[in-house]
C-alpha cells in the first residue's frame, strides 16, 4: 500500500512548487503592469501642472514610446502566427510520415490510418491560423 508513496510526495512537491512558481509570476507580472500605470498617472498629473512647451515634448515621447510599443505588440502577434502554422506544418509532416512508416509496418490491418488523426490536428492548426482574425493587425 504504501509502495508508491515517496513516488507521491515527490510528485505533489513538484506540483505544489510548480503552480507556486506559476502564481508568484502571474502576481510579480501584474504588480508591474500596476507600477507602471501608476507612474504613467503621476506623469500626467506633472504635466497638468506644467508649462505648455515642456508638455509638447513629453507628449511627443509618449507617442513615440506607444508607436514603438504597438509595433513590438505586432511583431510579437506576427512571430506568434508564423510558429502556429510552423507547428501546424509540422503535424501534417508527422501525420503524412506515420501514415507511410505504418502501412509498411503492418499492411493489411490498416493502422496507417492513425496518421490521419494527426494530419487533421495539423490541417486544423494549420488552417487556423489563416482565419483567426485576432492575430491579424
Amino acid at each position: 500500500m504504501f509502495d508508491d508513496f515517496g513516488q507521491f510526495i515527490f510528485l505533489a512537491a513538484g506540483a505544489i512548487a510548480l503552480f507556486s512558481f506559476l502564481s508568484v509570476g502571474a502576481w510579480a507580472g501584474n504588480r508591474t503592469a500596476e507600477r507602471i500605470a501608476i507612474e504613467r498617472l503621476a506623469l500626467y498629473r506633472k504635466l497638468a501642472e506644467s508649462p505648455t512647451s515642456a508638455i509638447e515634448l513629453v507628449l511627443a515621447h509618449l507617442r513615440e514610446e506607444e508607436a514603438r510599443q504597438e509595433s513590438k505588440d505586432r511583431e510579437r502577434a506576427r512571430r506568434s502566427r508564423r510558429e502556429t502554422r510552423q507547428g501546424g506544418a509540422i503535424l501534417l509532416a508527422v501525420g503524412i510520415g506515420l501514415c507511410v512508416f505504418l502501412q509498411y509496418v503492418a499492411p493489411n490491418q490498416g493502422v496507417w490510418t492513425l496518421g490521419i488523426l494527426v494530419i487533421l490536428i495539423g490541417v486544423v492548426i494549420f488552417g487556423f491560423t489563416f482565419f483567426d482574425k485576432s492575430a491579424s493587425a
